[in-house]
């Protein structure tokens, strides 16, 4: 699943979202809903864009900047 995460479909963003450790899970709605792929998930996402996804709290943007550098940084 991580190698091919340019190429993820929204679905699958979603499930990552809903993955991820101490971050709330009903975030992923908010990516579904603005149609946030593999490709916009990892050439887009920066501080502002979380927040305008609905991700309000520092620590929770925070922790998704980190998750996607570990996608990037995967083999």
């Amino acid at each position: 699943l991580l190698r091919d995460y340019e190429k993820w479909s929204i679905n699958s963003v979603c499930r990552w979202v809903k993955s991820l450790q101490d971050i709330n899970k009903d975030y992923s709605d908010n990516f579904r809903e603005q149609g946030v792929n593999g490709h916009l998930l990892l050439t887009l996402i920066d501080d502002a864009v979380l927040q305008d996804l609905g991700v309000s709290r520092v620590l929770h943007r925070k922790l998704f900047l980190k998750a996607i550098d570990e996608l990037k940084g995967a083999p």
